[in-house]
């Protein structure tokens, strides 16, 4: 950890960055806060961009990865290559406004239960036409970036509470970022920053959007939007931040919502020829469901946010048009398989020793 700088910013690069480096760390340099260390974290480790940096910028610590590592792997060594209180993580394809950082410092400085905050993110060519500004989440497991495409006229001007946050621009606390254990480097890319915010939400931290923070992006200009390891990785990872970072009560109301919409994406995957992608990510989510359980077990202890109260920060209705009533499935599900569990555990509870039913009790309650 080299840097004693207030602020580690981390850049993650891969082998187009050349084209957009520049301009992002000039304004860096020209931020109103000073206090602040720049890494570069090569992916790939493409030669002209590290000699780019070592000539140009030899006051930027440079991380080389020879081997692609994916968004993930990257974006964790970097957070672990730095010591800064706070953590600013960019792509390589934004360029911020001058008080970016200080206005993003300053919330998380006058308020120490925030975990993350991010600012209002414009098109890179498009300066009037809104990136996202936080990101919301349906409970049947699509993530949206707020105002995407939407024509900027003020309204996403308003602070708003966030559940989740892209990692192309936002800043985090280091405490709460390492009390969450960081990146989950088994996603490799897309979603992993999503559960990142939601895990540090589950352990008490909040997240804020702050329109006055201005960056611009050029909306993944390196990494692409539509490749099949895109839609891959997209595709399994948002089951398996479901499985992982849902309080039980809402996993179980929201399966069959889960279930509809991958039967949704599954229709629109056959339609444009990319069916064997989404079977793809299925297989690979139900091999790793193990693991993941391992890991919603470990965080779920830690738990210090009630179900209703995290259920609170999300979207619980469905997004896409269906002639099928999302409420339908969900009633038939609570009736005909919850209520049988709950009888079920009911009857149970009958064998459990006296001096264990008041720890079930209270445990219940919480949920």
């Amino acid at each position: 950890m080299p840097d004693t700088a207030t602020v580690s910013v981390v850049i993650t690069t891969y082998t187009r960055g050349r084209e957009y480096l520049p301009a992002l760390l000039r304004s860096l340099v020209e931020q109103t806060c000073g206090d602040h260390q720049i890494t570069v974290v090569a992916d790939g480790g493409d030669p002209e961009v590290i000699a780019y940096l070592e000539r140009e910028w030899p006051a930027v610590e440079v991380v080389s990865v020879p081997e692609r590592r994916g968004y993930a792997g990257v974006a964790g060594l970097g957070v672990r290559s730095t010591g800064g209180r706070y953590i600013a993580m960019l792509n390589d394809d934004v360029e911020l406004e001058p008080n970016w950082l200080e206005l993003l410092v300053g919330e998380l400085e006058r308020d120490p239960g925030l975990g993350f905050v991010t600012g209002k993110t414009l098109l890179y060519d498009q300066r009037d036409v809104i990136n996202e500004t936080k990101q919301d989440l349906y409970t049947c497991g699509r993530f949206v970036p707020c105002g995407l495409l939407e024509r900027d006229e003020g309204q996403w001007d308003r602070r708003l509470p966030a559940a989740s946050a892209s990692a192309s621009t936002a800043l985090y606390r280091r405490e709460a970022v390492e009390a969450a254990g960081g990146f989950d480097e088994d996603y490799v890319m897309y979603c992993e920053d999503a559960d990142l915010c939601l895990r540090m939400v589950l352990l008490g931290y909040r997240g804020l959007y702050v329109p006055e923070a201005r960056a611009y992006h050029a909306w993944a200009a390196t990494t692409g939007r539509t490749s099949e390891n895109a839609r891959y990785y997209s595709i399994r990872n948002a089951l398996t931040t479901m499985l992982k970072d849902l309080p039980l009560p809402l996993l179980l109301t929201s399966l069959p919502k889960i279930l509809l919409y991958q039967s949704h994406i599954h229709s629109v995957a056959q339609g444009d020829g990319y069916a064997p992608t989404v079977t793809r990510a299925w297989r690979s989510f139900i091999k790793n469901i193990p693991s993941t359980v391992r890991k919603r077990r470990r965080l779920m202890r830690r738990r210090a946010i009630r179900s209703r109260d995290f259920k609170s920060l999300l979207l619980t209705g469905y997004p896409v048009e269906t002639r099928l009533d999302p409420r339908k499935p969900v009633e038939w599900f609570r009736h005909q398989v919850l209520g049988p569990l709950m009888r079920f555990g009911g009857d149970l509870l009958e064998y459990v020793p006296e001096r264990v039913r008041p720890r079930i009790r209270d445990r219940d309650r919480r949920e």
